[in-house]
């Protein structure tokens, strides 16, 4: 039987397929949020902006690579019959918010649907906690945040930074030294060896991961939020570029 590959909607194709990949149109907005959906207190109003931003989300905003990966993500909710509650919170201190304890993405106003930068930034730690149950590490009590806290944090960052091209834009260490943030940039570029490729194992981050996870720690204003853990390795990330490396001719140009 001739292999075959999942292009990035999970259909098999053949593995001589050539010329990169045709995304075929998303699907409904309105059953793709309920595939994942299962309580909600917003308004009508407020689910269609829900669903515009969770359909910005999937087309990658026109960016390919990025519609590849973030459907991955998606596919793994909605496949596994993964749900979650969507509400409006005017405590929250941000625009957006998930609590995996609870399963619970949170969005301040209106305004905050306006962001699908953001929601790709929760809706990973929605995929760690699925993968990993980060339950145990995010959420901080009267007592403090838990060790490991940092961890998902970086780990978080590190996958939004893989996934853009602008070393500019890198967001894991915005507010560091100039001289921390091009070492940081020259070790993402070295990985992604000028965006042609993504990591897929540890050995592919050159022995500096817990390097930067420790400059992350007193550089991105994580010093007081539990103790990072050496031996907590990103397997979420991992296993999200592990499976696209899987598809077609997933580094085409974009």
């Amino acid at each position: 039987m001739e292999p075959t590959y999942e292009d990035c909607d999970g259909i098999a194709v053949p593995q001589d397929t050539i010329g990169g990949i045709v995304l075929p149109p998303l699907s409904n907005p309105t059953d793709t949020l309920n595939k994942i959906m299962r309580n909600t207190n917003l308004s009508e109003a407020q689910l269609a902006k829900l669903r515009t931003m969770l359909s910005r989300f999937l087309s990658g905003d026109g960016n390919e690579r990025w519609a590849c990966i973030h459907k991955q993500l998606y596919r793994h909710m909605a496949s596994n019959n993964l749900k979650f509650d969507f509400m409006m919170n005017s405590n929250n201190l941000v625009p957006q918010s998930y609590n995996p304890v609870t399963s619970t993405f949170s969005f301040l106003n209106d305004d905050s649907f306006n962001y699908p930068n953001i929601f790709e930034h929760e809706f990973f730690h929605a995929f760690q906690d699925m993968f990993i149950a980060t339950d145990t590490y995010a959420i901080a009590t009267s007592e403090g945040y838990p060790d490991g806290y940092t961890n998902i944090e970086f780990e978080t960052a590190v996958f939004t930074d893989l996934l853009k091209t602008n070393t500019v834009e890198y967001g894991a260490f915005m507010n560091a030294d100039e001289e921390l943030r091009e070492d940081y940039s020259g070790w993402l570029n070295l990985i992604k060896d000028n965006n042609k490729k993504y990591p897929t194992t540890f050995d592919d981050f050159q022995g500096r991961y817990n390097f930067f996870l420790k400059k992350f720690q007193f550089n991105s204003g994580y010093a007081d939020k539990g103790q990072i853990l050496l031996n907590m390795k990103p397997v979420s990330l991992l296993e999200v570029f592990f499976n696209f490396s899987m598809q077609i001719n997933p580094m085409k140009p974009s």
